[in-house]
């Protein structure tokens, strides 16, 4: 299997570091779940249906004893078709006014909304706009490991933070969260000043509640038609808040990180996008497990020089850009050993 990394996490805690924010211990029972979900509800691609298809990866806080948000993530998404099946776009997340945007999917950036990472999370893109997601980069720039076999949007990294973070909190727009005791007071909030994260906003914004909230829109629009495989992966462990503190460098979320995290999915009719851990290598077709038609069918890739540009399975099965002996040898072991 290709062995893809995270790349530049450490972007994240560096600037937590700079804008003096700490990472508590870890939140009990607090479970972040993650979830990669077609939006139109297509279910169809192919000369029947439509090469365009628009994903959010969205995110959740789940068990949590009080009103808690998503303070930090990092995400890259897969697709295992290889780099040649399609091309990635960001889409278009959030209004003028830093509201959801619930129009049709689309990659304008105009009017003040945002394309790719949602407002709240945006800390990091604002630092390096790399942090919106890479296509394909090269290995030695970023240190994720690229590959033939799949093109990959790397590096998305959210971090709410600062401007971001105020903004989203501060309804009213004098500087100060809402749910702060000193709001409307007119006095200066002094450092070290702690407001909760208000249940209405976290509910809209930062997945409180059990309620999922758009992290990150992408469009993937495919020149290889057939059955697709896209997996989006969790980079690191994010971090949770359930309070602000205000900072000299403003207000900062008090992070914690969750006791655990999840990324489920959606399966649809003629494809699969979803949890990487169900793909399966020697499962050849994506269908039925793995079976003697795996094994016919990926000779049948190798002896006619399939590769991810130029079939809908690339028999590369080690990915290192050779069509060699090699991926026979690799893929026989794999398919002896077989998948849980």
């Amino acid at each position: 299997m290709p062995a893809n990394r995270p790349l530049r996490l450490s972007g994240v805690r560096a600037l937590l570091g700079l804008c003096g924010i700490a990472i508590s211990s870890t939140a009990t029972a607090q479970t972040v779940e993650f979830r990669l979900r077609e939006m139109t509800g297509q279910s169809m691609i192919g000369s029947s249906g439509d090469a365009v298809l628009d994903f959010v990866i969205e995110g959740r806080v789940v068990g949590a004893s009080e009103t808690t948000g998503i303070a930090s993530f990092g995400l890259y998404v897969l697709s295992w078709n290889g780099e040649s099946s399609g091309t990635f776009a960001r889409l278009r997340i959030n209004n003028a006014d830093r509201s959801i945007f619930t129009g049709a999917p689309t990659t304008s950036t105009t009017g003040g909304s945002f394309a790719g990472v949602g407002y709240p999370f945006r800390a990091m893109v604002a630092q390096d706009a790399a942090s919106n997601g890479l296509v394909n980069p090269p290995t030695s720039a970023t240190g994720f490991t690229n590959t033939a076999c799949n093109a990959e949007l790397s590096g998305i990294l959210g971090l709410s933070s600062g401007t971001f973070l105020v903004n989203t909190l501060d309804a009213d727009g004098d500087g100060i969260p809402d749910s702060s005791p000193l709001n409307g007071t007119g006095q200066i909030v002094p450092e070290g000043s702690i407001a909760p994260l208000d249940p209405i906003i976290g509910t809209t914004f930062f997945g409180s509640n059990g309620s999922f909230v758009p992290l990150y829109r992408l469009r993937y629009t495919l020149t290889n038609l057939g059955p697709l495989t896209i997996t989006a992966h969790v980079s690191g462990t994010p971090t949770v808040f359930t309070r602000v503190q205000k900072t000299a460098a403003g207000w900062q979320p008090v992070q914690q990180q969750p006791a655990s995290v999840v990324l489920t999915a959606t399966a649809w009719i003629n494809g699969f996008f979803g949890n990487p851990v169900d793909l399966c290598p020697p499962d050849f077709d994506r269908q039925n497990g793995v079976n003697s038609v795996d094994l016919f069918g990926f000779l049948n890739a190798w002896f006619n020089s399939c590769t991810a540009g130029t079939c809908q399975r690339s028999a590369d099965h080690n990915c290192n850009g050779l069509l060699d002996a090699q991926d026979i040898f690799d893929f026989l072991n794999d398919w002896f050993v077989g998948c849980p």
